[in-house]
């Protein structure tokens, strides 16, 4: 059985040193390798920050069958509040639930194998952000300043290392781990990626981006793609591509609203312009990391309207279908199904409020 992920991740309520080369960074990179078929995707809702009503529901991409809920039927309890990553790696699920401190791992049928409740030396709870998986292990940041390594085979934390500020995004590029460090805490944004060697878990030099770093991405020939949230002021958001053979960064667009998606060489992104809180334009569009060409995308209602509330985005990376999910933040969300020629297959009426992570996997 093949498994293979794609995560999405975004916070909902809120060129320093070189990067050394390696062979790995020749040839698109991507953690997990995919498989030549999705059979299914889980996808995964935040819920509200303290409801206890994050939400998994498994999607059936040839019946377009949707299963609600999941981990509530499955293991006869709710899944925890606050839901804020998810990828699936070595035929298990792995979510990081951000307000209760943990991070669940499930079988494929969504069934808990194993929580690991977070928290530091005192005891403090510690919360857990983002997800990202090499070898046998899987690694997640938490808010306090660390990245955690979780040993898959027996589902145990066996290390950690001290990153930048609030750590929020991670990706893994040839022998590397990227870690976005946000600083969302701190009076001035930190504008760095934390960069640790994986085979010695050691943090080894930083990369200088856009403040406040959020999203990351692996994306093919040794690139990473980085979303900044910017400063909520006179910096925007902004969707950047670091080289980690030289370390060079590349600003792709800027605007009030980026979301993005990475499937080898494209990016898939929403951007959005708007003005006291309200969308006042907006597109999808795709990025050739090879050509450097942008192309805008007509992905719309099945009336033909623009979407509205766009929340996240994900691709499935057998076929580049698309998947938009979008928020309200009150009430539950809804998915919508693009192919890679942008025709609307399904809308998904899911389980939980503001979809927010989407995890593809291959049965046959």
């Amino acid at each position: 059985m093949k498994t293979v992920f794609l995560k999405f991740s975004v916070m909902a309520i809120a060129a320093g040193a070189l990067f050394s080369c390696s062979e790995k960074n020749d040839e698109p990179d991507v953690p997990d390798t995919p498989g030549l078929n999705s059979t299914g995707a889980y996808i995964l809702c935040a819920g509200t920050y303290d409801g206890n009503n994050a939400s998994l529901d498994r999607y059936d991409i040839e019946s377009s069958a949707l299963t609600e809920d999941v981990f509530a039927t499955v293991n006869g309890r709710a899944l925890g509040s606050n839901a804020n990553d998810m990828i699936i790696h070595n035929s298990k699920i792995y979510i990081a639930v951000n307000n209760s401190a943990t991070v669940e791992i499930c079988d494929l049928a969504g069934k808990s194998l194993k929580t690991i409740n977070l928290a530091d030396e005192a005891g403090t709870p510690e919360n857990p952000r983002c997800l990202a998986a090499w070898g046998d292990n899987v690694y997640v940041t938490l808010y306090d300043g660390y990245v955690a390594r979780i040993n898959a085979n027996t589902m145990e934390i066996d290390g950690r290392v001290k990153v930048g500020n609030n750590p929020e995004g991670i990706c893994v590029s040839g022998d590397k781990l990227y870690v976005a460090n946000s600083g969302g805490y701190q009076p001035v944004p930190d504008n760095t990626l934390s960069v640790i060697d994986l085979p010695t878990f050691t943090a080894t030099s930083t990369v200088e981006v856009t403040v406040n770093p959020n999203v990351l991405r692996t994306a093919a020939g040794g690139k990473i793609i980085v979303l900044s949230f910017g400063n909520f002021a006179d910096i925007p958001n902004t969707l950047q591509e670091v080289d980690t053979a030289t370390g060079s960064v590349k600003v792709i667009t800027q605007n009030s609203q980026i979301i993005p998606a990475v499937n080898g060489s494209k990016v898939f992104y929403y951007t959005a312009r708007q003005e006291n809180w309200v969308v006042t334009e907006s597109a999808f569009k795709s990025y050739d990391i090879v050509s450097g060409e942008t192309e805008t995308l007509a992905l719309t209602a099945a009336d033909g309207s623009a979407l509205s509330n766009v929340y996240s985005l994900g691709v499935d990376p057998a076929t580049d279908s698309l998947y938009v999910g979008t928020s309200d933040y009150n009430t539950t969300g809804e998915v919508y199904v693009f192919d890679a020629d942008g025709k609307l297959g399904e809308k998904l009426a899911v389980s939980g409020i503001s979809p927010i992570s989407y995890a593809f996997f291959d049965e046959k």
